[in-house]
């Protein structure tokens, strides 16, 4: 529970108007903690400037806005109506502190013209105030944002720099800004459609600089995983590397209360397990409503995009970093990485499928060899489309088996190294060793004390066709790709089309 400071003064004597203390010893302008005779809780703003000024802050529901000036000096009063919203009134009061900290000392109107232009941007928040908790979707939405701010601002600039880069809870129409450079967070579930929502004809328009999308995929449990966070957990993440500025900290809990967050034991109950992470620059061909394309008379609109036509787009780590923090020096974005011990946990998905073994059929109870044909099939797929990862020893139910019944298949070396010297030339036979190269990458971690195989598959520049065997015995070049959880072949029509759009 946050501590309100109101809690430790008392109410006036009734003499005077006010009981108060000094909110900040050390900022150079002067704000005060106060209580009036009802008990209401006041913030105030002491310094010299023109009174009348007061009479343009906004009609905020909940608060009273008063000006008045005593013994030479103007005060600004804000005074909260109740005390439902008191922790979001302190996080108010907190930003406007916060705001005019670098205000030179003695530029009072400056200040108070900040202290006013803050205040806007609360009012229709304090208008609706917060009610109830965040939805399952607004979890996933925020916990992405948060990420977005972990990875990419608060790993490259100061604390407080990186949190004013989070401009979207204040409003603007992208997520993030930082000089002219702007990004666009979508976070969907990782079992969901490979696609994200646009929402506005504005939030893709680059007239008002790059753009950056960053697409990110997140495992939803409810219950623990092994290095799951929950919401409340990523917020004390971020709070623990601003590292006790008290000023970022201001800056973050506005933007907390302003996306509607407030601490809840209900935000510890669902845990995110981040997947994948992919950016994307918002060039001219990128796929988009522009403005200067809807016709007169469409006021706004909202549209879906696939993130396969998005592929051409998409920009490694190294580069989208460079592009996001354009002129700031010794930048660098680690990619997302997912444990073998959540992985075995998550859903089959786009991007990710578990097959029990290469060659041993756990419902036969022996060898199979036909089922190496089901692993170069998902190869191909996650190839042609987005990639993704194939994990071996684990069967649908994400019961992790191990690899020991194909150990024993094998010839003489009835081992890790000779079950993948078996499965890399089974690879290669299938697409070749270039491709087998670039594109394939293959790990043996230890989970619930078994050994697993994980092929990392990334996606292929070209098609990759698969020779199948008809019942005849015949063999023919056919192509796989994933839809949704499972790998699917195309039929003939599709193939021209999927080529043509690649």
């Amino acid at each position: 529970m946050t501590h309100l400071p109101w809690a430790d003064i008392p109410l006036p004597d009734p003499q005077s108007v006010y009981t108060y203390r000094l909110a900040d010893i050390d900022h150079p302008f002067e704000y005060f903690w106060a209580r009036d005779r009802k008990g209401e809780f006041v913030f105030r703003f002491k310094g010299r400037f023109p009174v009348d000024r007061v009479g343009d802050a906004p009609s905020m529901s909940g608060i009273t806005v008063t000006g008045e000036e005593l013994d030479g000096h103007s005060y600004l009063n804000l005074t909260l109506e109740g005390t439902e919203s008191a922790d979001l009134f302190l996080a108010l009061c907190k930003s406007l502190m916060s705001a005019t900290h670098a205000v030179e000392t003695g530029n009072d109107t400056a200040a108070l013209d900040i202290v006013l232009t803050r205040l806007r941007r609360w009012q229709d928040l304090l208008k609706t105030g917060r009610k109830g908790t965040l939805g399952a979707e607004a979890q996933v939405g925020l916990f992405g944002e948060l990420l977005i701010l972990r990875d990419v601002f608060l790993s490259n600039l100061d604390p407080l720099e990186a949190v004013c880069c989070w401009t979207g809870p204040l409003g603007d129409e992208q997520d993030f800004g930082y000089s002219d450079s702007l990004v666009e967070v979508k976070t969907t579930r990782s079992t969901r459609d490979q696609s994200f929502r646009v929402n506005s004809m504005a939030q893709l328009d680059t007239t008002s600089g790059q753009i950056t999308v960053a697409f990110q995929t997140l495992g939803v449990f409810e219950n623990d995983p092994p290095n799951g966070i929950s919401l409340n957990q990523m917020v004390e993440e971020v709070k623990t590397l601003l590292g006790g500025s008290s000023a970022a900290i201001a800056e973050l809990d506005i933007r907390l209360a302003l996306s509607k967050y407030e601490s809840s034991p209900e935000y510890d109950q669902v845990h995110f397990v981040p997947v994948s992470r992919r950016m994307f620059s918002v060039t001219d061909d990128f796929p988009r409503i522009e403005p200067s394309e809807v016709r007169h008379g469409i006021l706004r609109a909202r549209y879906d995009v696939s993130v396969e036509a998005c592929l051409d787009f998409e920009l490694e780590p190294s580069d989208a970093i460079r592009r996001i923090l354009e002129g700031t020096e010794s930048v660098h974005l680690s990619p997302l990485e997912t444990s073998p011990e959540d992985l075995v946990l998550l859903n089959e998905s786009t991007e990710l499928e578990f097959k029990s073994s290469v060659r041993w059929s756990y419902n036969e109870n022996k060898i199979d060899k036909g089922l190496e044909f089901v692993i170069v099939k998902s190869v191909s797929a996650f190839a042609n489309t987005m990639g993704g990862n194939l994990v071996i020893g684990v069967d649908d139910n994400n019961k992790v088996l191990g690899l020991e019944k194909d150990y024993e298949t094998l010839g003489r070396d009835k081992s890790r190294d000779g079950f993948e010297l078996h499965l890399v030339q089974l690879l290669i036979n299938a697409f070749g060793t270039t491709f087998c190269a670039q594109n394939i990458s293959i790990t043996f971690p230890i989970v619930d004390d078994r050994e697993i195989c994980i092929v990392q598959v990334r996606r292929s520049k070209e098609m990759l066709s698969v020779e199948k065997l008809d019942k005849s015995g015949r063999k023919s070049k056919t192509y796989f790709v994933r839809s949704g959880n499972s790998s699917r072949e195309l039929g003939v029509d599709e193939i021209i089309e999927y080529n043509r759009s690649r």
